[in-house]
This record gives structure tokens, C-alpha cells and sequence, in this order.
């Protein structure tokens, strides 16, 4: 959601610390909800997101003939045995996991659907989700590669099918969720597979509810076996590593105790932020259900390959221009097709504020430097930009204002809540 006019300022140097829970977790709310429909009988659905990005999800859902009702304590899904083509058009709005795994869902079922996004989406190409659609032999129009998407599904029994995620593997997590439509499925994805952490996520789910599942891997792909239907039951959505890491920079870059309840032990797409935060010299203690974050002076710089983890660019960007020695951050080329040139943006914010960045291919050194500035910055309609800016603030001379804020609402909507709670001093405004 784009809040039009607003604009944030944050004063620098101030910043308490404290407790926090970190929010749930945007990629597990999506795809617990799609299997969720495809379970046999009614599952309930706990802390699950409430970011407008998995709200999209639940609408496409609904329009596909789900039940979703929205409880006190939980979100009540019925799955459904019989999907119907949608009344309207489905609106992904800016999110781009909504498009890519409910398109491979209408793709196994005999319906007919239109889907689209706001500006942001229609402008992010949809080459492999086409190229999948073409192999089934669905019947779809498309905008040059792009959105909108009119699409009519072909309904099967079994399914092999090889894919490309070298963009990215929203699509693949999308057939994976599918395969409860299949007798079975047989998915090879060709390498290099982006972002497999929130592959294994989805195949994780999968596991947990039931869903039989093997993974075979050689040097050319990663093949995927799934038969069977999910399990309906109860679902905890757990915290969020990726919206999380923001606040575990801010304690970092700024010397602070910060401690973020909720989040899971085990390996989940982008905890390796705790990692890569220990290598950087902070003070990293595992607890029961979290973190707790410190550091003690400058961090140290960092050599990261971010092919897997591309969420973390932002915030480790931030966490780089404030550390001590030359820092790399390799595997962001395809971070120009985000809600913006996510590599652009951040250079070009943060060098406003006194980073000292080189731009080359797939990649960005920084230089360290001890102390940011205050400055105007903008979001660029960005949610991860947005939050980036407002922690590198924290650790900058006098007032950082963000025009165009709001946009956390995509995937952290108590951002401001938790960093005031953290001490940090924000004020609002409109633009003039």
C-alpha cells in the first residue's frame, strides 16, 4: 500500500533498544494458505500475516471459490474440492509471490483467469512462468512477457515438467504447492535455482502436512517427486527472518541490545542474517524462541555472495556502509527486476546520506565509513528500501526524512511500531 504524501524523518543517533516479536512470516502466511485450500476439510491458520501482500493471496483465493473467514484468534480455510473460474479479475497488487503461485494453481484446473498487478508488477517480466505455461499447453495472452495474463488451465492427472528459476523460483514453489491437483509431479528445475531457501521452505510444508515428497540433485538440476494430498489441521505461521534482519542490523550498527522474539531455530529462508551478522564481528545469543543482538564498536566488513538471499541485500548494505574495511556483496543482478532496481535505489540513497559505494556487475564494494549523514532520501515505492533507510538513519548525524513512506505495509506493517518501541524517534509528515 502506498501511502501518497507521507514522509517519515528520523533522527539520528537515538535509538534504546529493547524486545520485540518479530512479525510473521510473509512467505510461509502464502503458502500455508494455498495448501490449506487444497486440504481435505477445514484448517486453522495461526498468526498468520497481515501484510498486504498475503492479503492479495487470500483475495485470489476467495475469487477461486476458497472460504477463508477471518477469526479472533485464527483464520478458519475450508479446502475445496471443485475451484471455479474467478468473477473478477485477480489484482495481484505488488505481489509478485501471489502472481507466481497462484498462476501454476489455475494452470492444473480446467477454469479461466485474468490476472494483473499494480505498476510495479505489471513492469517485472514473467518469461518462466510463460515458458512453464507454454509446456503444459494452456491457453493463455500476455503483454510481451509481461502483465496482464489471461490464462485458461488444462486439467491433468500426472505431471513431468522441467523448469528454469534462474530469475527467480516463486514459480517453482507454485507447482510444488500445485501438486495436491496431481495424481503426481515430477519437477526438475534446471540450476542455478535462485533463492532455493524458499524452495526447501515449501518442501518443508509439504512434508508437514502430508504431502510425500523426495529431492534428487546432480550438477545440472534439482528433481522434486510429490504424491499425495495435505493433511487439513492446525497451522503456526512462525517469525520472520527476513523482515527481522532490519532490526538486527539496527542493533548491530548501533551498538544496542535489541532481542526478537519468534523466531525459529533450524534453517528458514534468510536466518542466515544471524551468520552473516557473527562474521561482521557482532554478539549473536540464541534463545529459546530468538535472538538477542549486540556489538561492541565497528563491525567488521564482509564478503557475501547473495544469490540465496537477496531480502538481505538492503538491510547488509546498511550494516556494510557503516563497517570498518572494503565489504563486497555479490549474486544482486537480478535485484533490477524488485519493486524497483532494489541495487540502484539503495546506492543511490545511501550515498546521499555518505556511503561510499562502487557499483559493478552482480555486485557492490563498499568502503566503510564511520558515520552517515542526515539527508532527504526516497523509498522509491519500495518496501525493503524504505525499512534499509530508516535503520541506516539510526546510525546517522542529525535528520534522515524518507519521502514517499508507507510502502512497509507490503510486507512489515508495525515496522514504525516496533522501531519506536525500540527508542528510535520518528516523526510524520505530508510532502510540500
Amino acid at each position: 500500500m502506498r501511502c501518497i504524501g507521507l514522509r517519515v524523518s528520523i533522527r539520528g543517533s537515538i535509538f534504546r533498544g529493547g524486545e520485540i516479536i518479530a512479525p510473521p512470516s510473509k512467505s510461509y502466511s502464502h503458502r500455508a494458505l494455498i495448501l490449506s485450500s487444497l486440504a481435505d476439510g477445514s484448517s486453522y491458520i495461526t498468526n498468520l500475516s497481515s501484510c498486504d501482500d498475503v492479503k492479495r493471496t487470500m483475495n485470489a483465493l476467495r475469487l477461486l471459490g476458497v472460504s477463508i473467514e477471518i477469526r479472533e484468534t485464527s483464520i478458519k480455510v475450508e479446502g475445496v474440492s471443485q475451484f471455479s473460474s474467478p468473477s473478477d479479475v485477480i489484482d495481484c497488487g505488488g505481489s509478485a509471490s501471489t502472481l507466481r503461485m497462484i498462476t501454476p494453481l489455475i494452470s492444473l484446473l480446467d477454469i479461466y483467469a485474468v490476472l494483473t498487478g499494480d505498476k510495479s508488477l505489471r513492469s517485472r517480466p514473467i518469461g518462466e512462468v510463460l515458458d512453464a505455461l507454454k509446456r503444459l499447453g494452456c491457453r493463455f495472452l500476455h503483454r510481451d512477457g509481461y502483465l496482464p495474463l489471461a490464462l485458461h488451465g488444462v486439467r491433468i492427472e500426472e505431471l513431468s515438467l522441467s523448469l528454469k528459476a534462474s530469475l527467480s523460483s516463486q514459480h517453482v514453489s507454485g507447482f510444488l504447492l500445485s501438486s495436491p491437483l496431481l495424481d503426481s509431479l515430477t519437477l526438475s528445475v534446471m540450476k542455478p535455482i535462485v533463492s532455493k531457501p524458499y524452495v526447501d521452505l515449501t518442501v518443508k510444508l509439504l512434508s508437514s502436512m502430508g504431502v510425500e515428497s523426495r529431492v534428487e540433485e546432480d550438477a545440472k538440476s534439482v528433481t522434486y517427486f510429490l504424491k499425495g494430498s495435505p493433511r487439513a489441521g492446525e497451522i503456526e505461521v512462525p517469525g520472520d527472518y527476513s523482515s527481522a534482519s532490519f532490526l538486527m542490523v539496527a542493533a548491530a550498527i548501533t551498538s544496542r541490545e535489541v532481542i526478537v522474539r519468534n523466531l525459529p531455530r533450524g534453517k528458514y529462508p534468510d536466518s542466515e542474517i544471524v551468520t552473516f551478522l557473527e562474521e561482521m564481528g557482532a554478539t549473536v545469543e540464541q534463545l529459546n524462541d530468538g535472538y538477542r543482538i549486540s556489538s561492541h564498536g565497528s563491525l567488521n566488513s564482509i564478503e557475501v555472495d547473495l544469490t540465496n538471499y537477496p531480502d538481505l541485500f538492503p538491510p547488509l548494505l546498511v550494516a556494510a556502509a557503516v563497517a570498518k574495511g572494503t565489504s563486497i556483496l555479490s549474486g544482486i543482478g537480478r535485484l533490477i527486476f524488485k519493486e524497483s532496481n532494489r541495487v540502484k535505489a539503495m546506492c543511490m540513497e545511501l550515498s546521499k546520506m555518505g556511503a561510499s559505494l562502487y557499483v559493478g556487475r552482480d555486485q557492490v564494494k563498499v568502503e566503510g565509513v564511520d558515520k552517515l549523514r542526515g539527508s532527504l532520501v526516497s523509498s522509491w515505492g519500495d518496501h525493503r528500501v524504505e525499512m534499509a533507510l530508516a535503520v541506516a538513519a539510526l546510525k546517522a548525524d542529525g535528520t534522515t526524512t524518507i519521502r514517499d513512506a508507507g510502502y512497509i505495509m507490503k510486507s512489515y506493517p508495525n515496522f514504525y511500531n516496533d522501531l519506536s518501541r525500540l527508542g528510535a524517534d520518528l516523526s510524520w509528515g505530508e510532502i510540500v
